[in-house]
């Protein structure tokens, strides 16, 4: 049965209407029946209009023929039409006195109800999307209760076979080899930056003695603020010596007076015999300490201040021309410096220069590196013809901490797998173009010998030592000169003959008519 989708409401207006709806032809015919029966009691020919279809505007009039029902329907209708009238006078003056006043409230009215037709608009919308989208996820196997089982999906599922003992090995060492590499990567950078501390060190060392050359007269003290320094020296000595021996001969007295007196006089005279030494040892140390300084003293001031002499005769001894030769040095090694200058700013540029070409080409490495890769990531070439790991040589980490080890641009690497694809692309695209034209060999040969049967067929198939068969001839030669036919199975008569028709033999001239001899 078919369910009625119609609301309840519907159905009750339906039921309370259906004695009142008739069908269009039932109306047809009571407004027939009517008419006739008011034409009858008009007693005229035709009727203008239905007398139900009467308007406000119309006049009815009254005739004296009419009488009985007639009568009253006029009268009635009369009626009908004056209240009419009336009616809509008063609904126009009614009309025009609240127009003002219902034109504001309907505005504002008409405003509330076009928001809120929109907002439900908005939420039909909303709502049919969200019920289409969840009949469309209904209507998908996801909805279904087993679609997350796992032994639903695993079940018609093949299970992995396990790892060699093998691979796991060679992944074992794989990454004792990578330690490996790191602790070698470790060493030689430890190495480098040990190296490049030395060279600093030499370089500082070389800057300072330069420097102790060329500008010896910044460093010069002069001779007063020497013996000032001296001066004062020698004052902090004196004051700290009185210092410690009265230090000495307080505690002294100190041990006298806390009742310690001594054993006898020998042990008195011992302790002034010590005391005595003491300070002669002190004064010893200070001269020397004295003599020292005036040394230094001396020797600085002749290192840079050299004496030059203006003539030197052959008896001068020896040990003075050996007491002038650290003051001679500087005159020596003074040509020298400006050459020793030039030579360090060259090596100095030459260093900028050489550490900005390295820059600019690991610059240059790098953008290229870069360029590979996002080649590689969409290139179709690679993927279809990778490089075989046996031909790799070493794994990728190997090869990246060899080359950061190396410090050499690993752009080989790189561009070996594309190398390799295009060589595998090209013997592929020849194979298959070898494989192409074998293919079309066969074809030709085929069609080749499709058309040498066609020709055989149609007897066209030229034979140069063809020759007329006449006369009483045995039945072996037939069968060996009329090969084609022996491969149809066709047999012959021995006194046939080949019919020659413009150089080429008819199969159909064997038979000639004698049908009744072939089996």
């Amino acid at each position: 049965m078919v369910q009625n989708t119609e609301p309840e409401a519907i159905q009750q207006i339906k039921s309370t209407l259906e004695p009142y709806i008739k069908p269009r032809e039932q109306v047809s015919y009571i407004r027939r029946v009517l008419a006739l029966h008011l034409q009858r009691q008009r007693q005229t020919d035709t009727l203008q209009r239905p007398l139900s279809l009467l308007q406000a505007s119309d006049q009815v009039q009254h005739h004296r023929e009419t009488h009985g029902l007639q009568r009253d329907y006029l009268r009635a209708v009369r009626a009908n039409i004056k209240a009419r009238q009336e009616h809509a006078q008063l609904s126009e003056t009614s009309l025009s006195d609240t127009a003002p006043v219902k034109h504001q409230q309907s505005s504002a009215d008409h405003l509330r109800e076009h928001l809120a037709l929109i907002k439900l608009q908005q939420k039909h919308e909303r709502l049919a999307a969200i019920q289409k989208h969840l009949d469309t996820l209904t209507q998908q196997p996801v909805a279904s209760p087993d679609f997350l089982n796992l032994e639903e999906i695993y079940n018609d599922s093949i299970e992995l076979p396990q790892v060699p003992r093998e691979v796991v090995n060679s992944f074992g060492t794989d990454t004792t080899a990578a330690k490996a590499d790191l602790a070698a990567v470790v060493n030689e950078m430890e190495k480098v930056v040990l190296r490049t501390k030395i060279l600093l060190r030499q370089e500082e060392k070389l800057l300072n003695v330069v420097r102790d050359r060329v500008e010896p007269g910044k460093d010069a003290i002069g001779e007063m603020a020497r013996l000032h320094a001296l001066n004062v020296t020698r004052n902090e000595l004196i004051n700290w010596i009185e210092t410690e021996l009265s230090k000495a001969t307080g505690d002294d007295a100190d041990q006298d007076t806390l009742g310690e007196p001594p054993n006898n006089g020998v042990e008195a005279g011992s302790a002034d015999v010590d005391l005595s030494q003491q300070l002669a040892q002190v004064k010893e140390k200070y001269a020397s300490y004295v003599a020292t300084r005036k040394s230094l003293l001396t020797l600085a001031s002749q290192r840079t201040r050299p004496i030059i002499k203006l003539s030197q005769t052959s008896e001068t001894p020896r040990v003075e021309e050996a007491e002038d030769l650290p003051s001679s040095a500087g005159h020596i090694m003074l040509p020298y410096l400006e050459d020793l200058l030039d030579l360090s700013r060259q090596q100095k540029g030459m260093i900028q220069q050489k550490s900005h070409i390295n820059n600019i080409l690991a610059q240059q490495v790098k953008d290229t590196r870069q360029i590979l890769v996002h080649l590689a990531e969409e290139s179709q070439l690679l993927p279809s013809h990778s490089m075989p790991a046996a031909k790799r040589g070493k794994s990728g980490f190997d090869e990246h901490m060899s080359a950061a080890a190396s410090d050499t641009p690993d752009t080989v690497s790189q561009v070996r797998p594309w190398v390799y694809a295009a060589d595998s692309a090209k013997i592929s695209t020849m194979e298959t173009v070898a494989e192409k034209v074998e293919e079309g060999h066969l074809a030709l040969e085929g069609s080749m010998k499709a058309l040498h049967d066609v020709e055989q067929l149609f007897g066209r198939k030229r034979n140069e030592h063809d020759r007329v068969i006449t006369g009483d001839t045995t039945e072996d030669d037939i069968w060996l000169t009329e090969e084609p036919s022996r491969k149809a199975g066709a047999r012959q008569h021995p006194d046939a003959a080949t019919f020659k028709w413009g150089n080429r033999a008819n199969p159909w001239a064997v038979l000639d008519g004698k049908l009744g001899l072939m089996g």
